[in-house]
């Protein structure tokens, strides 16, 4: 699985899941990080990213497996502040699935998600930047 098919893929679907009539404008960050002894470096591809409110976004996270030995991994998120997250729609992603690195391999995980037109109602509205952040746990 090389990272320009993952890439491409990705793009393709992308490309498939805009969404019309997209509102105002988000900054969204990300940070990604290991938990515990886990011998992977993990981190977002692009730190921040605007997007409108109701358009479909792309965004790339790289793990690597720095040991000699395959690793399986799994990873959570979080987002800030956090009733942002109720406005977070993601159309996929490899949070929660097990993702399995041969030695020394390094691979792109795709996000793609959307923040839904709600967002820019009642309290929500003075949101203007939020902070996705993944945790990859050993499994």
């Amino acid at each position: 699985r090389s990272s320009k098919k993952i890439r491409k893929k990705a793009l393709e679907k992308l490309n498939s899941a805009k969404e019309k009539g997209p509102g105002r404008t988000i900054r969204v960050r990300f940070d990604g990080v290991v938990n515990g002894k886990m011998p992977w470096t993990f981190k977002p591809v692009q730190k921040t990213v605007d997007t409108k409110v109701g358009e479909a976004t792309l965004v790339f996270f790289e793990a690597e497996n720095l040991s000699d030995h395959a690793i399986t991994g799994v990873s959570t998120y979080n987002v800030n502040p956090p009733k942002a997250g109720l406005f977070f729609t993601r159309f996929s992603r490899f949070c929660f699935e097990e993702q399995r690195l041969r030695p020394h391999e390094k691979v792109d995980m795709p996000v793609f998600f959307s923040l839904i037109q709600t967002l820019t109602t009642t309290n929500f509205s003075n949101i203007a930047t939020i902070l996705l952040w993944r945790t990859h746990f050993l499994r």
